[in-house]
């Protein structure tokens, strides 16, 4: 009988991202405790106004490599989002959970520096963070911090 295929490569490189998102505790030297709810893929409820973290693939392509041709074809670029949110509520209001996003998405970068990767990745390079509008009634503040993570099949 053959053996299992091997866990695809982007999905360990997510998977090792949400490991470091995890460690993201103020017991651990952060600012907050936000890796306590950290997710793979995009599970969260709309509805929902928990703290959390959700981690998501964006993109999967092959990069543009003009000069060499082998490589192109081996190459992959794996475009994730982080998105992370935080309650309004009538204890901290909108200006103490848009500093808190600030706090979450500084803990964010520290977690991922240098970025854990899987075997024969290069570590993720950050892209962008956007916060991101709130429509009218909804109780929480939210950002996305975009990255890129390169690897070879």
């Amino acid at each position: 009988m053959p053996d299992a295929p091997a866990t695809p490569k982007p999905w360990l490189i997510l998977q090792a991202l949400e490991s470091a998102l995890q460690r993201i505790t103020i017991a651990n030297g952060y600012r907050t405790d936000i890796g306590i709810t950290v997710s793979l893929e995009n599970t969260q409820d709309p509805e929902d106004t928990s703290e959390g973290i959700t981690l998501f693939t964006l993109d999967l392509t092959r990069p543009e490599n003009p000069n060499n041709h082998n490589t192109a074809i081996r190459d992959r670029e794996l475009m994730f989002v982080i998105e992370a949110a935080t309650p309004i509520n009538t204890d901290n209001g909108v200006v103490r959970a848009h500093q808190r996003m600030h706090e979450i998405i500084e803990d964010i970068e520290q977690a991922l520096t240098p970025v854990p990767g899987a075997a024969g990745s290069i570590p993720a390079q950050f892209s962008e963070a956007k916060f991101l509008e709130r429509p009218r009634g909804v109780s929480v503040v939210a950002a996305q911090y975009i990255m890129t993570a390169r690897y070879r099949r």
